[in-house]
């Protein structure tokens, strides 16, 4: 990692123990090695924790909410261009595309959408039943028949489904921690 590099990450990481340890400073501001300062402010409010930081390349802003749910990072370069990324764990059956297995339980998940220069996003979501590994793979072959390639690994089956558009990853295992099975839902791609 660059000097310069090394600076920006030790400037965030005070500022974010800062933010941590209850002292709140406004604006922490850091010498560049090659001239230049990089600037870290830092607040709560209203329920969300948020951070900017600004140099002479351009700006970034991430707000958090204090649950942790949904995070938004904005940056803009030196050009005015600017892309935020939505990052939040509330995914649905409509966010990953992909229909979750009836009566199964979501586990984890979190969704992520790009607009701006860097349009694109996606959903990835862990469901858990204890149907039995065989009438889950049954459920997921019948319903996408057409899916580009199904594999199987040991006690694993991956089916892929792909369109111009995205690519859909369904993945069954055995899940150790519950006994049961454990299903990974993904998208990627243009549209999440």
């Amino acid at each position: 990692m660059s000097r310069s590099g090394v600076c920006w990450l030790f400037a965030a990481v005070l500022a974010v123990l800062a933010l941590a340890s209850g002292c709140r400073p406004k604006e922490v501001t850091v010498a560049d090695p090659s001239g230049g300062k990089v600037t870290i402010g830092t607040e709560k409010q209203g329920g969300q924790i948020k951070m900017t930081i600004s140099g002479e390349k351009g700006k970034a802003e991430i707000a958090a909410d204090e649950a942790g749910k949904t995070s938004e990072i904005k940056v803009t370069n030196d050009k005015g261009q600017t892309t935020t990324t939505t990052v939040t764990s509330d995914v649905t059956e409509a966010d990953v595309g992909i229909k979750f297995y009836p009566g199964a339980t979501v586990k984890s998940g979190v969704k992520a959408s790009a607009s701006g220069a860097e349009a694109g996003g996606g959903a990835t979501v862990e469901l858990t039943t204890s149907d039995p590994m065989g009438d889950v793979v049954a459920f997921y072959k019948k319903a996408y028949p057409k899916a580009a390639q199904t594999m199987e690994q040991g006690d694993s089956t991956v089916i892929m489904i792909s369109t111009d558009e995205k690519v859909q990853t369904v993945m069954i295992a055995p899940d150790e921690e519950s006994g049961g099975v454990k299903i990974m839902l993904s998208s990627h791609g243009l549209t999440p």
